[in-house]
């Protein structure tokens, strides 16, 4: 878990009402059909992939900030990465 990811320039993070979004550009252009709502710690993760950050301190952080196993954040940090990469939101560095 030392891989280190890095956030797409061309996703959009805003939030309102309490909730993050995503909101992926396509040319100049929001694309709406594609929002992706995050939950808190999802929204967690999201923050901290930086290109600098690797995946295995991401883990730690969630494990201290919400009290989770740490088996459990590693998965479900995980999992959301591979959502990510798949809807190509994120970039792995290169060492």
């Amino acid at each position: 878990m030392n891989a280190v990811y890095k956030r797409q320039d061309r996703v959009v993070t805003r939030e309102i009402a309490g909730e993050v979004l995503l909101v992926p550009i396509h040319g100049d252009v929001a694309d709406m059909n594609y929002l992706f709502m995050l939950n808190p710690v999802s929204a967690h993760i999201w923050q901290r992939l930086d290109g600098a950050t690797p995946v295995s301190a991401i883990v730690e952080s969630v494990c201290e900030t919400f009290e989770v196993d740490p088996t459990q954040a590693e998965q479900d940090t995980s999992a959301f990465l591979d959502d990510l990469l798949s809807s190509n939101l994120l970039t792995r560095v290169e060492p």
